[in-house]
């Protein structure tokens, strides 16, 4: 069977400049809302408390009625958010061929 002619056979060596810009852009974008958004302002609503004011790159929760340990929750939400992504994109990493990462 012939192979069709406009599909590429090998990866490139190089990756277009540009291209790799945006897809790190877009990685660090989507970081950031996952620790913000599924991080502080999950466990917010969680503890039973509610954000006052949520942007694109910040939460702010109603402390009030919160415990010294559920603030601190809260807090911590964020990072162990952004562990647990890492982790994961680590371990699918794994599974993907050596030869992607290295150049010729």
């Amino acid at each position: 069977m012939a192979q069709h002619p406009s599909i590429p056979t090998t990866i490139p060596s190089t990756f277009d400049r540009w291209t790799l810009i945006a897809l790190s852009a877009l990685a660090y974008i989507t970081a950031v809302g996952l620790h913000e958004h599924l991080g502080h302002t999950a466990m917010c609503i969680v503890l039973g408390s509610h954000p006052i004011e949520v942007g694109a790159f910040y939460v702010d929760c109603d402390y009030t009625g919160l415990s010294d340990l559920g603030i601190r929750l809260v807090a911590i939400a964020g990072p162990a958010v952004s562990l647990g992504i890492g982790i994961v994109c680590f371990l699918i990493l794994r599974h993907f061929p050596s030869r992607l990462f290295t150049s010729n």
